[in-house]
């Protein structure tokens, strides 16, 4: 797996356990504040059923006219690490980042899954990403954001994006996914947002034929979707990748 530099580096924990048997879900217990990133938590704005996150303000409010960005980040991961790819990068937005509710690793999980993905039973795959979704777009509707906010995550939070975007089209305004792909089928009576996925085409933990296969989905069900490949690159972000990443979010979030 290839490293980045400081502030741009985001990688999957759990990779070092390549081969790992699917895990069994269960309540976040170690979900706790951003005071090392300087983000704030939410549990004084949002309902306190919903999932603990954590913000990054830029003297903004949560319910300011502003277009809001949901972060989602991957398997064994925190918000307040996935926040260091957002730290510099001049978006004018709230940016959210929710934390998953399972423990896993140095962070946590929102579904059970097997590393490389592939190995996951398909029909168990489809059910828990589609009860994570779920429970992330009962996460968005609870805010009432007074304009639909862009939703963005890397791998497990990848998946998630595309998922939201077919879950709760209505609540979303654009999905950017970053190694990830869509296991659910395409509501067809639905306007499904934007999606504009980013992928490694070396990825050998998420397959990038999965995520170009699922863009190839969508097209084909008249959703504005596309692919940006990167030759070389297996399951991390670049700093090229980064650099044009977040030029797609300031593009949806202006």
């Amino acid at each position: 797996m290839t490293h980045q530099p400081k502030k741009k580096v985001f990688a999957l924990w759990s990779i070092w356990i390549a081969g790992l048997l699917i895990f069994t879900a269960g309540g976040c217990s170690s979900c706790g504040t951003a005071d090392n990133v300087g983000a704030t938590p939410l549990r004084t704005v949002a309902p306190e059923s919903i999932l603990d996150a954590v913000f990054i303000s830029n003297n903004d409010t949560i319910d300011s006219n502003r277009r809001k960005l949901i972060a989602v980040h991957g398997l064994g991961d925190s918000p307040e690490n996935f926040a260091e790819l957002f730290r510099d990068a001049r978006l004018s937005s709230t940016i959210i980042l929710p934390r998953a509710p399972t423990p896993f690793g140095h962070g946590s999980s929102w579904f059970p899954v097997a590393i490389p993905v592939k190995s996951t039973p398909e029909e168990k795959l489809k059910r828990d990403v589609k009860k994570a979704a779920e429970q992330l777009c009962d996460y968005i509707r609870a805010y009432r954001f007074k304009r639909a906010p862009v939703v963005t995550g890397f791998s497990q939070g990848g998946i998630l994006s595309f998922a939201l975007a077919v879950t709760c089209p209505d609540q979303i305004s654009a999905a950017v996914p970053v190694s990830g792909f869509l296991p659910l089928e395409i509501p067809g009576h639905l306007h499904v947002p934007p999606i504009i996925a980013f992928h490694g085409k070396s990825d050998r933990i998420i397959d990038f034929d999965w995520g170009n296969k699922s863009i190839t989905r969508l097209q084909k069900a008249n959703v504005s979707a596309r692919m940006n490949p990167f030759d070389h690159t297996g399951h991390t972000i670049t700093p090229d990748m980064h650099q044009k990443w977040i030029s797609v979010l300031q593009h949806h979030l202006k």
